[in-house]
């Protein structure tokens, strides 16, 4: 049976969650490229794998030291950074074991546990970019109308004339359309026919 990679991150293995592992073997470091390839491979008390890569190591890949590698047997601290295809991807970077980044992670996860797909939400245009537009929802957490995600939205889609798009300081209403996790963003839909700008 397959498994739903969305209901671990979003149930069980939250991103940003601590995870402790011990070193079971890690894989040849592929130094092919400026960014180290390979994992490390660890035993921790999820039913799923654990692959550590070697990039997550430091928040500089490009300071990747194979002298600082962990041995077998070794425990590590690492946090949630990703599930896929069955498999847990942890990270070690120093940036993402900081109390304040994880307790950031636990009030995202909060956040959303208090709002729904499809409730209409009211914000405020904060920034126009070309990929779309950024919204304050009245939340620490951006909320972002997206037109590369453009398939995901039952909500009219922005036009394509960027100059037809609700002026940076405009209220405008919108709806939750779903939840960009590993960016800690709300993804919106636009509501036109109930927006109104600022006056």
């Amino acid at each position: 049976m397959a498994v739903d990679a969305w209901s671990v991150i979003r149930n069980v293995h939250k991103l940003g969650s601590p995870m402790s592992g011990v070193v079971e073997f890690m894989d040849e470091v592929d130094a092919t490229y400026a960014i180290p390839g390979g994992y490390i491979h660890l035993r921790t008390e999820s039913e799923y794998p654990a692959l550590l890569p070697y990039y997550s190591l430091s928040d500089d890949p490009a300071e990747f030291d194979r002298l600082g590698l962990p041995t077998v047997g070794d425990r590590l601290n690492t946090v949630v950074a990703n599930f896929v295809g069955g498999k847990l991807f942890l990270t070690a970077q120093p940036s993402e074991l900081t109390d304040i980044r994880i307790e950031q992670w636990q009030r995202y996860y909060e956040y959303i546990d208090t709002i729904t797909v499809g409730d209409a939400v009211p914000g405020v245009v904060t920034c126009a970019q070309p990929f779309g537009l950024i919204v304050d929802i009245g939340s620490e957490f951006t909320g972002l109308i997206d037109i590369g995600h453009s398939r995901v939205v039952s909500t009219p889609h922005l036009p394509f004339d960027h100059t037809r798009w609700p002026p940076v300081g405009s209220r405008i209403q919108c709806r939750i359309e779903y939840l960009r996790l590993r960016d800690q963003q709300i993804g919106l839909g636009w509501l036109p026919e109930t927006s109104v700008a600022l006056s």
